[in-house]
């Protein structure tokens, strides 16, 4: 007997008209969403910080797990297309940068490097000011809590903040930065 047409898994995932396909698409997006706001709006809750802490990792491993068990249903050929169409927003360029986008991105990489010393100076200047019996007590009418959560979410802030001007900067910058750095000896 002739081979039928049958549609089979590794062309109905790779086509992305299929149930699996849909499914895995579904699986591979929707953990991110979680696990980058869980560490962000768990806290809010007011739980204490053992709960809070549980609660963040449970949705942190529950979402990989769940990222990892979207991959056999895409299937090989539909996970590399996702995995391209993804990454490829992500790639530096190489062409010229206007002056604009060069000033934008120099101002998101060194001013998140900038806002989080001064933060770290206000809060380590804060704890010398007050003194050695005083390190729980709060700066500037704020609770120690507060302070922590505060410095925390400004270093992720900064962190992304950074890594996107350096983003916006393109893959020129990046070379030229990595030139600077490398030692080369004169001939």
């Amino acid at each position: 007997m002739a081979e039928e047409n049958f549609p089979t898994p590794k062309t109905e995932s790779s086509t992305g008209g299929g149930w699996r396909y849909k499914l895995g698409m579904a699986m591979f997006i929707l953990p991110v969403f979680s696990m980058v706001l869980a560490p962000i709006l768990i806290p809010l809750l007011g739980l204490s910080a053992a709960d809070t802490a549980a609660l963040i990792g449970g949705i942190v491993i529950g979402g990989e797990l769940v990222w990892f068990a979207s991959i056999p249903l895409l299937g090989k050929e539909g996970f590399k297309r996702v995995k391209n169409q993804m990454f490829s927003k992500l790639k530096l360029t190489d062409k010229p940068i206007s002056k604009a986008r060069h000033n934008w991105g120099i101002a998101l990489a060194g001013g998140a490097l900038a806002f989080q010393m001064l933060v770290l100076i206000w809060i380590v200047g804060g704890f010398f000011y007050l003194g050695e019996g005083h390190l729980t007590d709060g700066v500037g009418g704020v609770t120690f809590a507060e302070e922590a959560t505060a410095m925390v979410y400004t270093i992720i802030a900064s962190v992304v903040a950074f890594f996107v001007g350096v983003w916006v900067l393109g893959g020129r910058f990046v070379d030229r930065l990595h030139a600077a750095l490398v030692w080369h000896e004169e001939q």
